[in-house]
């Protein structure tokens, strides 16, 4: 899934959007979330969007959420921010009670591409 992610980012031609700056007008985006889910079906698809409104309305200040990927069976939610422990912390209980089976947490510890990151991944 990493490969996938890095590719997501190339492909999109984000690299640069991800990088700290003192411009008080740019948000900065040191750490990520994202988030595995198991799909099975248009209803699943129907409760991804809900579950990204409910993650987007539980994020600190200065974090966002970035959409989704969808895949055969799987989706994955990416949430960028400065902190992916606060992420996780405010997003934790909203995960927990959403009506997915399967979910895959991948706390990213510094930027896609630089390979001095550090992931921490479980599964809730």
């Amino acid at each position: 899934m990493r490969l996938i992610y890095k590719s997501f980012l190339f492909h999109m031609n984000l690299k640069n959007s991800f990088l700290r700056t003192k411009d008080k007008n740019q948000l900065l985006y040191d750490e990520a979330v994202l988030i595995e889910l198991h799909l099975n079906g248009q209803q699943n698809l129907d409760q991804l969007h809900t579950l990204e409104s409910e993650l987007e309305t539980s994020l600190p200040e200065g974090s966002h959420v970035d959409g989704n990927d969808v895949g055969e069976n799987e989706a994955t939610i990416y949430l960028y921010g400065s902190s992916a422990d606060k992420i996780f912390k405010s997003i934790e209980n909203t995960l927990k009670n959403s009506s997915f089976d399967y979910v895959n947490v991948i706390l990213q510890y510094g930027l896609a591409e630089d390979p001095n990151t550090i992931e921490k991944r479980f599964t809730l």
